[in-house]
C-alpha cells in the first residue's frame, strides 16, 4: 500500500493573514533529513506540502529535487512565493498547485492578506498555466467575504482553475464565523454562479443527499 501524505516544511510565512490558525509563536521547521526519513519509512505515492509557507525553507529545492527523485508526485498550497521561488523546470515537476485568493479583487485581497500578494499570485496563475501545471484556486468562507465567492469564481474561471473553498473554523478569533443565514447564502451565491464538482462538507453533502461511497 503506499500513501499520500501531507507535509509542512516550516510554520512559518511572510504573510500575517487574521483568519489563519498557523501558530506563528514558535518556529518549527522539518529537515531535508526528516523528509527522507518520512519517504524512507513508509512508501509514499504523493506529497502534499501545506501548512507554513514551504518556498521559505532553506532546503526546499533539494527537498523538491528527493521528491521527484524518488517518483513521487508532489503538490503545493501556497500564497504565491513558493512557486515564485522555482525555477520553470523544477515548477512543471508539480502534480498541482494551489493558490490562496480570497476575494476577486487587488484592493480588496491585498488589504486582507497583504500589498502584493495578489499580483505574485496572479503571477504564479500564469506561469503555472504557461508551464502546464493544473491549478486551484483556494479561498476560505467568511463573514467578510462570503458574498464575493460568486466573482471570485469567475476570476478562477478565467485562469482556467477550479475553486475550492474551505469554511472558516475559528481558532484564534471568531470574528470571521459565518452566521447561519450568511453560510447558505454563500452556498447559495456560489451554486448560481458555477457547478459543484466535489464536497466533503458534511452539511452540504447532507442537504444535497450526497452519501460516501464505501
Amino acid at each position: 500500500m503506499a500513501f499520500s501524505i501531507g507535509i509542512g516544511l516550516r510554520n512559518e510565512c511572510n504573510l500575517r493573514c487574521p483568519h489563519c490558525y498557523r501558530p506563528d509563536t514558535v518556529r518549527e521547521r522539518l529537515t531535508r533529513a526528516d523528509v527522507r526519513r518520512v519517504c524512507e519509512a513508509v512508501k509514499v505515492s504523493s506529497v502534499n506540502l501545506g501548512v507554513g509557507e514551504n518556498g521559505l525553507h532553506p532546503e526546499y529545492v533539494g527537498i523538491l529535487d528527493d521528491l521527484a527523485a524518488r517518483g513521487i508526485k508532489a503538490s503545493i498550497t501556497s500564497n504565491g512565493l513558493s512557486v515564485q521561488a522555482l525555477d520553470d523546470a523544477r515548477l512543471a515537476r508539480f502534480h498541482s498547485v494551489e493558490l490562496s485568493l480570497d476575494f476577486p479583487t487587488e484592493s480588496e485581497h491585498d488589504g486582507f492578506r497583504g500589498a502584493g500578494n495578489w499580483r505574485t499570485v496572479v503571477a504564479a496563475l500564469e506561469r503555472c498555466a504557461r508551464v502546464g501545471v493544473r491549478v486551484t484556486i483556494t479561498a476560505v468562507m467568511m463573514s467578510v467575504n462570503y458574498r464575493r465567492l460568486p466573482a471570485l469564481a469567475r476570476v478562477a474561471g478565467g485562469f482556467d482553475a477550479n475553486l475550492r473553498v474551505n469554511i472558516y473554523q475559528p481558532s484564534r478569533t471568531d470574528r470571521f464565523s459565518l452566521g447561519y443565514e450568511e453560510l447558505w447564502e454563500g452556498f447559495r451565491g456560489l451554486a448560481a454562479t458555477t457547478r459543484l464538482i466535489a464536497t466533503t462538507e458534511p452539511v452540504l453533502a447532507g442537504v444535497l443527499g450526497l452519501s460516501r461511497k464505501p
